[in-house]
């Protein structure tokens, strides 16, 4: 298990554990990377997709909607819409192209009420939940799952599986961490309450005196333990 470090002066974020590698964020996380393919595939709209776009005011509103539409289509997430990134400016001269041949020009000047409206739409459209209003039931199955196996990925795979087959968009990658953190560490706690419970009051004494810390913040139970000189049974036993 992990820890990497954050820039962030947050000590709850400055440690949190690491769970995917790079490309594995990508993939869960990334910008879909569309080929022409792709492109036709995920903006091009259904008729009742195309009548949610007469309630919309101007080609670039409607632009943005289909590229959001899209995007959700391929990764049922949204992500941020910005300007001067190659991907994203790709998608929209294409969808333009496809829907507004007579339009030329493409910026990105849309409200943020606007976007919030379009996220919604797409939301009901596709019977989803935000993270927000499933958070519930997600940490109720990361409890479930960690009580099972402990390793982190694959928590984080069981939640990425169980958020998918409910209808609820997958948190960020930072609210993951915690999430399971959390939850690895309640397990933890709960395993060594019970098995303590189990354990009789002397023992339990003679157990926490050897990992008690002595001079130069060594373990008792490493200052008692010796290499074995040899395999002899003695040695072993000793």
């Amino acid at each position: 298990m992990s820890i990497e470090t954050s820039s962030t002066g947050n000590d709850d974020l400055s440690k949190r554990l690491k769970i995917l590698t790079e490309e594995e964020r990508k993939e869960y996380y990334g910008l879909p990377p569309f080929t022409n393919n792709d492109r036709e595939s995920f903006f091009t709209l259904s008729e009742t997709e195309l009548g949610l776009l007469t309630s919309m005011r101007g080609y670039l509103s409607k632009s943005i909607f289909i590229l959001q539409l899209g995007y959700f289509k391929a990764k049922k997430r949204f992500f941020k819409i910005v300007s001067d990134n190659l991907v994203i400016d790709e998608n929209i001269r294409y969808i333009i192209k496809k829907y507004f041949p007579r339009k030329k020009k493409f910026e990105y000047e849309i409200t943020k009420k606007t976007l919030i409206g379009q996220k919604k739409t797409i939301l009901r459209l596709f019977s989803y939940k935000t993270f927000s209003e499933g958070m519930d039931k997600i940490l109720d199955k990361a409890k479930e799952v960690v009580s099972l196996d402990t390793n982190p990925k694959y928590i984080f795979t069981e939640l990425f599986r169980f958020c998918h087959y409910n209808c609820i968009i997958l948190p960020s990658y930072s609210r993951m961490q915690q999430i399971i953190s959390k939850v690895i560490v309640e397990e933890e706690n709960r395993v060594y309450d019970g098995l303590l419970s189990m354990i009789e009051k002397e023992l339990q004494d003679e157990i926490l005196q050897l990992l008690t810390t002595e001079s130069n913040n060594r373990y008792l139970l490493t200052l008692i333990k010796k290499p074995a000189k040899g395999f002899t049974y003695k040695q072993v036993v000793s």
